[in-house]
């Protein structure tokens, strides 16, 4: 290596390296006094660091913050652009107070309060100039002509406060202050004609709210003449006049102590009103902070004395405004910019806004910082132009004026030197905030392109830059003695560098322009070179460096991100192995241009993270060589990855085309973070980006660059309260009752819908719908909600932003709507809103209908019972007469004829043969009909309507037939069986079929065993009859055989039951009959029993 030429650069950079590390804020910064615990005043030493930036060679940076503001004007439904006051209530609400009436605000539209002479219960006055919302949580408002009213959100109601002694009357510039003190009193400064009045409201002094002199309340605040209040720490009042500070300090025994505080801080009078300074309390440490008009010093008291004096370098602060949550005290405007100090870094910052803000703005009252929310918005109020607002958690990312950086890269391995270039020159950012070194580099008369630089372990910075009108890059080492250019290295030219371990660093080489042959390991003590390394690929130059990225790894070889894959070399070894994309595998590399590598936090010995140019990004397991892809269809925001940086919780941070990803490699979670949540531009550069050795993040792209702190992101947010806002039946907007646009008429709320838990409506009111909001107010459209009607589902309704729900033709019965909503940090408030339903039912759905009908029904089932008990008792009786009457008429004669014939029979024979045949004849029909006449009244009796009854006839009629014929029987009956009732026609047919079955079997099978079986098959009764007598032929299987018609009838019979008949028989056989039916299926009928007209055989 050897020298070509020296430029002159004054060698500050030792002595710059070792002032920042002497760099320390205190309480409020560098730039203030401040009381040791020895009482000795000490000068922080960032005001050396500010002498020394003076210097030629360092500066220090006026940072300017741009923020971008949304705005809210009359088009949004603001009832006027004028807008003194403004306030949070304890729901969530914003309040803005105009010229036109007191707005609340739900991020979707605005309820508008004014005065109306109608209505005792409505706002005092429509000019409102201060607004504040005390403990207790009601709002108090002034407006002009000098008024004051409380406002209880509990029931949507204004009560006036008295003033008393107001005789000197009021001064023609209005002015008034609210606040509230540790006693929930509510004081009042306000502007007469003779300066400015102290007035204390005690909302426990009776039925009406005075206004009194500080003096006639218990205990007796001693006011000071011309005098302005403002609450410090632990809500004690200050009170504040021009020579004398106050501060009424209530002990922790419930004693009160005055305290008195000479100052000579300065009154300012302007339009005939002196300007009082302006007070705030440092919630951080309990300290008040006092700024003089004018704002070019800002004093530091405590209960017992001043502390410090902070005076200003800047000094444009035109008026103290608002101290946020970040510790900063934000002045008023100047010259179209207002200024932000900064109390725990000193830095005084230029704000200045972008985005809709009206050009004319600045002409009039400007943008005055306001009031902070919850939420961490900063809200500014104008003279006519409405409100705007900016979230302070955008602030997250800080933003580098591409004027002052472009680019950013690590220094060198450790990450305690960030390098960045500038279109003329080089910038060196050190370790203390916005503290950076300007390096001009003279190349040929011409401003220098740089391409990249490293630091080595001396402290000498290796650059790479570009000759104009070239394609040549040189090499050059800047250090205390200056700049000094490298040759070539043994004819090859650098093409780019990288930082290595220890005192070494890499350079990417080639012999000629298009072309990289060789990676070199360079001693950067020595500039020898250690060993060259040639690619197994020829990287040719184009639109792309050839090797984008440059990851050591722990076991010492390096992994690259190149053009043409993933490149490994072994520096031992010098073994070189390549990775790319492989269509026939699913597993390789998901595309062959890499941008971006990082060494997984949690297993940096075997995962390595790449980022590629349209693959996504890809976790390449370094035992295995396989990877997986996380693309656009898993969640990122687009497939091109820029850069990939590590964060001290092993989260990964992507720049991409469309954001900067936050990835969990454990879970796949991510998150995109775009320009709405402060970011610089939506599009990443590549190449550029760098860790710091304290964990901080930098990224450059299209917006420029800008860098952030990876834990601010993970504080915790707290959830946005959820409210149901409003209500509608059949689509018109419920009124609460009493208040001024209530009519009397339809259903009316009892109370403003935010305190009201549960809602009765009539059965005729059954299409509600709830409108309801998240109390973030960061950007209303995108809180997202999701809702649940318990009682009739069981599911959370996923509505997206949509924030209202509508349900219909509910049934009467007890409802639960719960709602939750999900603000811009993706927090869930899982406790939500909810509101019992109650929908009545209609006259026929009430108990005392429903007790009326159910009498009337059981009354009639009742009467319908006994109707159709007395007209079975009524069929009982007819069956018992008609039982009776053929019993006594119609049997006894049959009996007589019986008898005759048989007498007459006897007396014939012998004498008149053919006649005493005849008379025999008369003789046995006269017998088949009593028998017939028999079953009939066995049928018909009520009291044979069991089974038991049926097997008895059975078992009498089967033994006398079969003892006749010499037949042996075999009767069985199931036991369970005789407990169960049979109906009369069932009854009779089955008696009827085995009565006509068993005397076929005697009369003409010549069996000599008869079986007979009565059985329970599940639900059916089963009645089996079978013989082993010959036996006969089924023809066309009817059943019928020779002339006669008994199986039909039996057939006949089953079918009346109604049951199934089957009959099997063959010649020498015998015969089996089957009859199956269910106990209670039949009919019931009177009709005469008789026997088949014919017999079987």
């Amino acid at each position: 290596m050897t020298v070509t030429g020296r430029s002159s650069l004054v060698p500050l950079m030792r002595g710059l390296r070792s002032h920042c590390v002497a760099y320390v804020a205190g309480t409020y910064g560098p730039l203030l006094f401040q009381l040791n615990p020895h009482g000795m005043r000490q000068l922080a030493c960032g005001l050396i660091i500010g002498a020394l930036l003076s210097s030629s060679s360092a500066h220090a940076q006026l940072d300017t913050v741009r923020l971008d503001l949304a705005a809210i004007t009359v088009e949004d439904g603001l009832p006027q652009g004028y807008v003194q006051a403004m306030a949070q209530d304890s729901t969530g609400y914003l309040w803005f107070g105009t010229k036109d009436g007191l707005a609340r605000y739900d991020g979707y539209s605005f309820t508008v309060f004014r005065h109306n002479e109608q209505d005792t219960n409505s706002i005092g006055g429509d000019h409102i100039s201060s607004l504040l919302v005390d403990r207790e949580g009601y709002l108090w408002v002034g407006y002009a002509p000098f008024g004051l009213d409380r406002y209880d959100p509990r029931t949507g109601r204004f009560a006036h406060v008295r003033v008393e002694g107001l005789e000197d009357g009021l001064s023609s510039r209005l002015q008034s202050r609210l606040c509230a003190d540790g006693l929930g009193r509510t004081r009042i400064s306000l502007h007469t004609s003779q300066g400015w009045r102290n007035l204390v409201v005690d909302p426990n002094g009776g039925a009406q709210l005075v206004a009194k002199d500080p003096r006639s309340v218990s205990p007796p605040m001693v006011p000071l003449v011309d005098a302005r209040v403002f609450i410090g720490p632990n809500d004690d009042p200050w009170i504040a006049n021009p020579d004398t500070f106050r501060c009424i300090h209530r002990s922790a025994d419930g004693s009160f102590q005055v305290i008195d505080r000479p100052h000579k801080i300065p009154w300012r009078a302007q339009d005939g009103v002196r300007e009082a300074p302006q007070m705030v309390a440092d919630p951080a440490t309990g300290h008040m902070l006092v700024a003089e008009p004018g704002f070019v010093t800002l004093r530091v008291y405590d209960q017992a004395a001043p502390l410090d004096t902070i005076h200003l370098t800047d000094q444009q602060f035109q008026l103290f405004l608002l101290l946020d949550s970040q510790r900063r005290i934000w002045g008023g405007p100047h010259n179209g910019m207002d200024r932000r100090l900064d109390l725990k870094s000193g830095r005084t910052e230029v704000v200045t806004p972008s985005g809709s803000v009206p050009a004319g703005i600045w002409q009039t009252t400007g943008l005055r910082p306001t009031f902070e929310d919850r939420a961490g918005n900063v809200w500014f109020t104008t003279g006519g132009f409405g409100v705007f607002r900016t979230n302070l958690r955008r602030e997250r990312f800080t933003p580098v004026d591409p004027g002052l950086l472009k680019g950013v890269y690590p220094g060198n391995l450790s990450g305690s030197m960030l390098l960045g270039f500038m279109k003329d020159g080089l910038n060196i950012r050190y370790g203390a905030p916005g503290i950076y070194t300007k390096v001009l580099m003279p190349s040929h008369g011409t401003p220098p392109n740089m391409e990249r630089a490293v630091v080595d372990d001396q402290g000498r910075i290796w650059v790479g830059e570009a000759v104009r009108g070239t394609r040549d890059i040189r090499a050059a080492i800047l250090d205390d003695h200056g700049l000094t250019y490298v040759k070539s290295l043994e004819g090859e030219r650098i093409r780019d560098i990288f930082p290595g371990p220890g005192n070494t660093i890499w350079a990417v080489t080639g012999t000629n322009v298009d072309v990289v042959t060789n990676l070199t390991h360079l001693d950067a003590r020595t500039g020898s070179i250690i060993r060259r390394y040639t690619p197994p690929i020829a990287f040719g130059t184009s639109d792309y460096l050839s090797i984008s990225s440059f990851t050591h790894h722990p076991d010492g070889t390096v992994w690259m991100g190149t053009v043409a894959g993933l490149h490994h070399l072994d520096p031992k070894t010098g073994v070189w192995k390549v990775y790319q994309h492989d269509e026939q595998d699913l597993h390789s590399l998901p595309h062959d241009m890499v941008f971006s590598t990082c060494l997984d936090p949690a297993d940096p010995q075997h995962v390595l993270w790449v980022g590629t140019n349209g693959g996504g990004l890809a976790r390449f397991d370094l035992r295995t060589q396989r990877s997986k892809a996380w693309t656009t269809r898993e969640g990122l925001p687009n497939d091109v990855i820029y850069s990939i940086l590590s964060d001290e919780r092993g989260n990964l941070w992507i720049g991409t085309n469309q954001g900067l990803v936050q990835f969990d490699p454990s879970t796949g979670k991510m998150k995109t973070y775009t320009k709405e949540d402060g970011l610089p531009s939506n599009e990443f550069n590549r190449y550029s980006y760098a860790k710091t050795e304290k964990g901080e993040l930098w990224f450059e792209g299209m917006g420029g660059a800008f860098h952030f702190n990876p834990e601010d992101f993970y504080e915790t947010i707290p959830a946005s309260p959820t409210v149901i806002t409003g209500m509608k039946l059949v689509g018109k907007a419920v009124a609460v009752a009493g208040l001024g646009n209530a009519t009397g008429e339809g259903y009316e709320l009892p109370a403003p819908i935010e305190y009201v838990r549960s809602i009765t409506l009539p059965y005729s009111e059954r299409m509600i719908t709830f409108t309801f909001a998240c109390m973030d107010h960061t950007a209303p459209l995108k809180n997202t909600f999701r809702y649940m009607l318990e009682n009739f589902s069981t599911d959370w309704v996923e509505v997206g932003t949509q924030h209202e729900a509508t349900f219909t033709n509910l049934n009467p019965g007890t409802y639960t709507f719960r709602v939750q909503g999900r603000n811009s940090a993706g927090v869930w408030d899982e406790g939500g809103a909810m509101m019992e339903v109650i929908i009545t039912p209609p006259w026929w759905g009430t108990w005392w209908f429903r007790i009326c009908a159910a009498f009337l029904f059981t009354g009639g089932v009742v009467a319908f019972y006994r109707y159709r008990l007395a007209q079975a008792v009524k069929v009982v009786r007819v069956r018992e007469r008609i039982a009776r009457d053929l019993h006594d008429e119609i049997g006894s004669t049959l009996s007589s004829v019986s008898l005759f014939s048989s007498v007459a029979q006897k007396k014939a024979a012998g004498k008149a043969p053919e006649a005493s045949e005849l008379l025999g004849r008369i003789t046995d029909s006269t017998t088949q009909v009593l028998e017939a006449m028999n079953d009939i009244v066995w049928a018909v009796n009520a009291d044979n309507d069991d089974m038991a009854s049926v097997i008895k006839r059975m078992h009498a009629f089967a033994v006398s037939v079969t003892e006749a014929r010499g037949c042996k029987l075999n009767l069985h009956a199931d036991e369970e069986l005789k407990s169960v009732r049979l109906e009369m026609t069932q009854r009779k047919n089955l008696y009827l079929i085995f009565k006509e079955a068993v005397s076929n079997a005697m009369k003409y099978s010549g069996c000599a065993n008869l079986r007979v079986e009565l059985m329970r098959d599940k639900s059916a009764i089963v009645l089996c009859i079978a013989d082993d007598g010959s036996g006969f032929e089924l023809r066309n299987g009817s059943g019928s055989v020779g002339g006669g018609n008994g199986l039909g009838n039996m057939r006949n019979r089953a079918a009346e039951i109604p049951g199934t008949l089957t009959i099997t028989s063959a010649p020498g056989m015998g015969t089996t009959l089957e009859l199956r039916f269910v106990p209670g299926e039949g009919k019931s009928s009177l009709e005469p029993m008789t026997p088949g007209a014919g017999q079987a055989r």
